[in-house]
């Protein structure tokens, strides 16, 4: 870790200090702490870290997570994140992972604990960044669409929604095709409308009069 260059954005100064101290352990001298979200944005736009390590909850806000969308706009000078924090439960963890952090530590952690989630974190990227661009893909319509009787109509492409049409509650799901049944891909063809181009299949999951 010697020649690293590490941003840490942490509000609680015992919690940088442990972090600090650790980095210069392991002979890391190039470290810039930050408290706040403002100025992690600045110091990483300035500086362009090699890893950042972040706490989720800044003044009881997730400040942390917007850093990390911030990081993955950057695209071509996208670096890798750690998120650092005491919350243990479902919800923050379904947030950061949206986010696609190269780590995730429960405080308290120990030194090797986070030693290792360094190390891992940045042999993940270097592979990352040494892996052949992906091919483009052609783009797809958002829209497909479901036919009753005589009446048609568009759906977003999303995960799950619900809409009213003809007087009934139509739930609907999209899924990899290839992720369906035998059992359930005969039910698809059935009742549903393969989106063949996007390789997808919108699912309706129940249709009841309200």
């Amino acid at each position: 870790m010697i020649h690293l260059k590490v941003l840490i954005l942490e509000d609680s100064p015992d919690e940088a200090d442990y972090l600090e101290n650790f980095l210069r352990k392991q002979g890391c001298s190039d470290i810039r702490i930050t408290t706040n979200l403002k100025d992690a944005v600045t110091a990483y736009d300035a500086e362009l870290p090699d890893i950042c390590l972040i706490d989720i909850y800044l003044a009881n806000k997730p400040d942390g997570i917007l850093f990390a969308e911030t990081i993955n706009e950057h695209r071509e000078q996208r670096r890798p994140f750690i998120f650092l924090t005491s919350a243990g439960d479902s919800t923050t963890f379904r947030l950061a992972k949206f986010t696609s952090p190269y780590n995730y530590l429960l405080k308290p952690y120990n030194p090797l604990e986070l030693e290792y989630a360094i190390e891992l974190a940045l042999s993940k990227f270097k592979q990352e960044a040494a892996a052949p661009p992906a091919q483009a893909v052609a783009p797809v319509s958002d829209t497909l669409f479901i036919k009753k009787g005589t009446c048609s109509k568009g759906l977003p492409l999303t995960i799950s929604s619900t809409l009213r049409w003809t007087g009934n509650t139509v739930r609907w799901f999209v899924l990899p095709r290839n992720s369906l049944s035998s059992s359930l891909s005969r039910t698809c063809r059935r009742n549903c409308l393969p989106y063949s181009s996007a390789g997808y299949i919108a699912i309706i999951s129940s249709m009841s009069k309200r």
